[in-house]
């Protein structure tokens, strides 16, 4: 079983999310419903529907096993939620 790992970012507060996805569309899907876990607090109604709105993220890269090393390395990971990692400075 090989891995699709891209990394998404939400515009609202540069959150990053590193997702398993065969295309764009379930990658984002994938980052939106980790970015309204409770992992990353609770948020006011406005808050939330940006972060319901696709067109506030973007797939930055497709992540290799060279670059997930460097991600792992980092120190500004917040947690995981149904497979998605969550990192926020």
């Amino acid at each position: 079983m090989s891995l699709n790992l891209k990394m998404v970012t939400y515009y609202g507060d540069l959150t990053q999310f590193i997702v398993d996805a065969k295309n764009y569309d379930e990658a984002i899907q994938k980052a939106i419903e980790a970015n309204k876990s409770n992992l990353m607090g609770p948020y006011d109604e406005e808050f939330l529907e940006d972060m319901e709105d696709p067109a506030n993220y973007s797939i930055d890269v497709v992540i290799d096993m060279d670059l997930l090393g460097e991600i792992m390395r980092r120190n500004d990971y917040i947690g995981n939620y149904n497979g998605t990692l969550i990192f926020r400075d």
